[in-house]
């Protein structure tokens, strides 16, 4: 069975035009993000990297309204903010369990 584009990592975004600034920095980020990563990456490791990417270039586009005096919605900005720490977060427990994935409660456990 042949992957799909997007999943097998050729094509990020679907219908997307890759030089537009944003596209490129999503896809920058999420690289970044992806290679704090030990390999392999795992599919639901790469889908949570592409979320919070997502997240980071959207805050990213809520400070530059800010600073160049746009009114934002604050709001929208703490909760974007929240969900990004608690992505990353997901994403560095995974990577801490990498290196004893079929025990996670003992590496747990030995941590403590």
């Amino acid at each position: 069975m042949r992957k799909a584009k997007r999943t097998n990592g050729h094509r990020v975004l679907h219908n997307v035009d890759g030089r537009y600034f944003r596209a490129r920095r999503y896809k920058e980020v999420r690289a970044k993000l992806l290679a704090t990563l030990p390999e392999p990456v795992t599919t639901i490791q790469q889908y949570v990297a592409g979320n919070a990417a997502g997240l980071q270039v959207q805050i990213e586009v809520l400070h530059e309204a800010q600073a160049s005096g746009e009114k934002i919605d604050t709001s929208a900005l703490v909760k974007a903010c929240g969900l990004l720490r608690r992505l990353l977060r997901d994403l560095s427990a995974a990577n801490a369990y990498a290196d004893d994935p079929d025990d996670p409660l003992d590496h747990y456990l030995r941590r403590k």
